[in-house]
């Protein structure tokens, strides 16, 4: 039984995985903060700032599968860039 669970949740990894690769290929830079967590889900962790030039938030995935967090930007609450 052990071992059919383990599968289970190894299986449900890829896909979650997947779903997140495809989401990145699909952001659109303009894109608003429910769009981009439609896309990807919730990020965990975000930073803000803001001044005379707007808003700047950064949002931060730290996935499975990844060696190193995905990076999002945006500027005025839109989609601006990404690094990972």
């Amino acid at each position: 039984m052990a071992k059919r669970q383990l599968r289970a949740a190894s299986a449900a990894r890829q896909r979650e995985h997947e779903a997140f690769l495809a989401g990145l290929a699909n952001l659109k830079y303009g894109m608003s903060h429910d769009q981009v967590i439609g896309l990807l889900g919730r990020p965990t962790n975000v930073n803000e700032s803001g001044g005379r030039s707007g808003t700047h938030d950064q949002w931060i995935y730290k996935r499975r599968g990844y060696l190193r967090p995905v990076y999002l930007y945006f500027q005025d609450g839109r989609f601006s860039s990404w690094q990972k």
